[in-house]
């Protein structure tokens, strides 16, 4: 097997790309493509080039358990915003939805931007909503309502996301009585 291969951009990435996934399949051939395309996602923040040809590697050998497992530890070691965010765009296209919620989360703890970080918790959020995690999405909720009490986009989406899930009395109970009327009197002057 030739080192070109394993080149994380050769001259031909299609043509190598996939020679490898041939030799990856192949007995005689596995064992080095496992330990070539594992040594180039060591470290915290591997280029998204490794990540994307290990991907492709382990569900060329069919091996999709792996590949959550493999884009797990990443997200758990990684310190980069960037990667973070491929990372959750590949567990979205691979259909890998705790994946998502952990690249989300640590993406929250790792930025400084008290704006950004309050977009990922909504996003976070969603998500939990999407995948019917209700009490998931709920308990971020309130996190995020006793963090942020008087921003009014804070308080409309607690009250609309308690309404949704049809509890408005938990609704009045969580955004306080001052607030929920301020939300709702802009949501019907908006909507008359």
């Amino acid at each position: 097997m030739q080192d070109e291969y394993l080149t994380i951009r050769p001259p031909n990435f299609a043509l190598a790309e996939s020679r490898l996934l041939r030799l990856a399949t192949r007995p005689g051939h596995k064992q080095r493509v496992e330990q070539a395309t594992l040594a180039r996602i060591n470290g915290d923040n591997p280029e998204i080039e490794a990540v994307n040809l290990r991907i492709a590697v382990l569900q060329a050998q069919s091996r999709r358990d792996d590949v959550e497992k493999l884009l797990e530890g990443i997200v758990t070691r990684a310190t980069s915003f960037d990667l973070l965010d491929d990372i959750q765009t590949i567990a979205q296209q691979q259909k890998l939805e705790k994946v998502r919620e952990h690249a989300l989360e640590k993406q929250a703890a790792l930025t400084s931007d008290p704006v950004e970080r309050l977009r990922l918790r909504f996003d976070l959020v969603r998500l939990y909503e999407s995948n019917k995690e209700t009490d998931a999405a709920q308990h971020n909720l309130e996190a995020i309502y006793k963090e942020r009490p008087n921003i009014l986009g804070v308080v409309r989406t607690v009250h609309r996301f308690l309404l949704a899930q049809q509890d408005a009395a938990t609704s009045a109970r969580c955004v306080g009585t001052q607030h929920c009327h301020r939300a709702t009197s802009l949501q019907i002057t908006v909507h008359a």
